[in-house]
């Protein structure tokens, strides 16, 4: 489920540039998660009172400061901490977010030939530009069946449960067009991950 190539064949990059903000389908979404698992009083509780009215009028349209989104998903990750369940909180976000899109972007590649998950990733920083914005982010392959994506310039990626939602979303995004995706999250710095991907027929 591969394509042939060389191992470090640059697939896609964007620099990060300017000031990095999230946009509002992001923090609805997983505010979602939190609501779905019945702890959305506990988050009300855990989040700084400063953020609670803004957090209240949330615009799915709408770009947020990092300070928001740091709040947010700091509070999020005092409350759930199982590795599993904030990978399966990324693949939810994932499939609400970008599943549509993606698979749009998916359909108009298969016009070109066979999609594969390598070419699957040279999408990546649109569909991070969807999302995040002053956010860089490049994929490489490692081999026929792997790749390395690194996202920098977030801060985000300092909480683990921010790190393993990404790795929710590699995973659902992958898994349209492989079987059993594999992800593992190498920090790199306060902000930023590399993420290695590995895959199967």
């Amino acid at each position: 489920m591969g394509d042939p190539g060389r191992p470090d064949d640059l697939l896609a990059e964007l620099r990060a540039e300017g000031v990095a903000e999230i946009r509002g389908t992001m923090l609805v979404s997983s505010l979602r998660a939190v609501e779905e698992r019945g702890l959305a009083e506990a988050y009300r509780r855990r989040l700084p009172a400063a953020h609670l009215e803004r957090i209240r009028r949330l615009s799915a349209l709408a770009w947020y400061p990092m300070e928001l989104a740091d709040a947010h998903y700091g509070a999020i990750a005092a409350l759930i901490e199982d590795e599993a369940e904030q990978v399966r909180i990324g693949r939810e976000t994932a499939a609400r977010v970008q599943g549509t899109f993606l698979g749009t972007l998916l359909r108009s590649l298969a016009v070109t030939g066979v999609v594969t998950p390598h070419r699957a990733l040279t999408l990546a920083p649109k569909l991070l530009g969807r999302s995040l914005r002053g956010v860089g982010i490049r994929a490489e392959r490692t081999g026929p069946q792997g790749a390395v994506v690194r996202v920098e310039g977030l801060q985000l990626l300092r909480l683990s449960y921010c790190r393993n939602t990404f790795r929710g979303w590699f995973e659902e995004g992958l898994g349209l067009v492989a079987k059993r995706v594999e992800t593992r999250a190498e920090p790199l710095g306060e902000h930023a991950v590399a993420f290695t991907l590995r895959w199967g027929a």
